[in-house]
């Protein structure tokens, strides 16, 4: 449409223009163009975000078995990638902070950038986390709801989606 300042989702051509078009779109709430954009992108160890937003566009479908293949997928590649090296108490001060606001219960559900897998592993690891979670409480998967929430670290579980999720879990494994 004349006007919409919506990208197009055919102008797209390399893996680069199709990340950036497909975050775009899904930015202004256009996942079907998005994940048409992200379906055309071959899974591969430089394409973590890529197959990430892929997965969210699935969860957001209502298509939760496809989403929990993508991300499980992306999530084997992400483990393989090492962590930035850091102060640990500042980067734990940092952390603490920053997951008390309120983007950071939500962050996991918006695009994820194209970098953050290089330049925060342990960011992207925790997104993908928190959004397999929630795809595989969808499907009642309790064993790997609660295998999930394992691999985040102690203060990671302290997230709504994730306690809540754990919680069901716990409930329908018959431990609460």
């Amino acid at each position: 449409m004349i006007g919409d300042n919506t990208p197009a989702a055919g102008n797209a051509k390399n893996p680069a223009d199709i990340f950036e078009t497909g975050t775009a779109l899904m930015r202004n709430g256009a996942y079907a163009d998005a994940f048409l954009l992200f379906s055309k992108l071959k899974p591969d160890e430089n394409q973590i975000a890529a197959q990430y937003n892929l997965g969210l566009c699935y969860r957001f479908a209502g298509e939760n078995q496809p989403a929990f293949e993508t991300l499980e997928k992306t999530f084997s590649v992400m483990k393989k990638k090492a962590p930035i090296p850091k102060n640990p108490l500042i980067a734990q001060k940092t952390f603490a902070v920053l997951s008390q606001t309120e983007a950071g219960q939500t962050d996991y559900l918006k695009p994820m950038p194209q970098k953050l897998p290089d330049l925060l592993p342990d960011a992207a690891k925790r997104n993908i986390l928190r959004l397999l979670i929630d795809v595989c409480q969808a499907l009642e998967n309790w064993d790997a709801v609660m295998n999930c929430a394992a691999a985040l670290q102690p203060a990671e579980k302290n997230y709504e989606n994730v306690k809540k999720a754990m919680d069901e879990a716990l409930k329908n494994k018959g431990v609460v």
